[in-house]
């Protein structure tokens, strides 16, 4: 597991480079997970002089105690990002800062950059905001389960089985089975938020380069979604065969983190990338 910090009541993983020579990256996870399952692309991106932080969103893992879970909103979560960015920038004075975000974090990622203005955000198997519906067919027929909790905005316990078919489909079952003490649970309200599509991104205020990636195999959130969300920001979307939802850890993870790097540097040395 890689070392923790923390910023305020918030806490993140945290890997941090022998010297630093590329802005530091925040990464964002998704509905039930957590910091921790960043922990490859933490170690790449840090070998790579980038400081490289995991958030906890409130709720998960200790991080920004709450009462009632099931009431939290995405917009709770955006303040976390907002407030994890201060943070960080506070630390690492005058560098610009990249965000990124999967799944849901994928959405939380592009709400905050309306108004926190990082260099470049990065959208990995993203959920998309309001405009692009986000049901399939293999999410739709799991969550009807859970209709009653997200209309009264009560704690979801996902079944580990729907989580291995839906989000795990491409990494190695005895791996599956170790996730399964890792997952919090989710807020009935974000469930409601996400899967009604309550959550609106007015892009032109997203003024950030932004790269959007999916896996060919996603069944969650398929690419057919996310390529709408990358044409909302006039965006390259990348498609790995192979891979599917879980990509940051999926066999092939450092493809893709290589791939995001290179997209990074190429990006941020333009002279119309912002800094902030």
């Amino acid at each position: 597991m890689a070392p923790s910090t923390s910023i305020g009541d918030l806490l993140l993983d945290v890997s941090l480079p022998a010297r630093v020579s590329r802005p530091p990256v925040l990464m964002v996870h998704g509905i039930m997970g957590g910091a921790w399952y960043f922990a490859k692309w933490l170690q790449y991106f840090s070998a790579r002089g980038h400081p490289a932080y995991a958030l906890n969103l409130r709720g998960h893992h200790g991080s920004r105690p709450i009462e009632n879970f099931g009431q939290v909103s995405v917009m709770d979560y955006v303040v976390d990002v907002r407030d994890a960015t201060a943070g960080i920038r506070a630390r690492h004075p005058g560098a610009p800062l990249v965000l990124v975000g999967h799944s849901m974090g994928g959405l939380v990622a592009q709400k905050a950059a309306e108004s926190a203005s990082p260099a470049a955000v990065i959208l990995l198997s993203s959920v998309p905001p309001r405009g692009i519906p986000l049901l399939s067919w293999p999410l739709f027929r799991r969550e009807l389960k859970h209709v009653s909790a997200m209309l009264t905005s009560r704690a979801i316990t996902v079944n580990p089985r729907d989580a291995a078919d839906l989000f795990l489909n491409r990494v190695d079952p005895t791996e599956v089975a170790s996730f399964v003490p890792l997952w919090a649970p989710a807020s009935g309200r974000v469930g409601r938020e996400i899967t009604f599509g309550r959550i609106a991104i007015e892009e032109k205020r997203v003024t950030s380069p932004v790269l959007v990636v999916a896996g060919a195999d996603d069944v969650a959130i398929p690419p057919r979604i996310q390529r709408r969300v990358a044409r909302k920001y006039d965006a390259p979307f990348r498609v790995y065969a192979g891979n599917a939802h879980f990509l940051i850890w999926e066999a092939g993870w450092d493809r893709i983190a290589a791939d995001v790097a290179a997209w990074l540097d190429q990006t941020l040395s333009q002279p119309s990338a912002r800094s902030a």
